[in-house]
């Protein structure tokens, strides 16, 4: 999604061993990272880096095991049953969209 001076945001995750040089020198893993996004057609070519961030997360990007789906819906659908005013976010996937389309459910419970 871009803003309307075209402007949008492309979060990469990167494993690394822990206190390695990769992982003690993550900001210059970030000219190779964006290079990266650029040749997988992710962005355009010519398109520019205006800001930076790189976290140090001691834990990768966990997906959710075979046969979640179902048990997390049964589970779901148990406390929907019992009660009107709980609200249990989809995990799957975890995205900054879904996190704020859930606040605004939230808010209108509260209201």
């Amino acid at each position: 999604h871009q803003n309307t001076n075209g402007v949008s945001f492309v979060t990469s995750e990167c494993p690394v061993t822990l206190n390695s040089e990769r992982w003690n020198n993550a900001d210059d893993l970030i000219p190779e990272v964006w290079q990266e996004i650029k040749d997988l057609g992710i962005v355009d070519e010519d398109a520019e880096l205006v800001d930076s961030n790189a976290l140090r997360i001691p834990s990768t990007f966990k997906l959710a095991k075979l046969g979640y789906g179902e048990q997390i819906d049964r589970f779901n659908q148990e406390v929907a049953s019992k009660y009107d005013r709980v609200l249990l976010r989809n995990v799957v996937p975890f995205f900054r969209r879904d996190i704020y389309l859930d606040s605004l459910k939230l808010r209108s419970l509260v209201e």
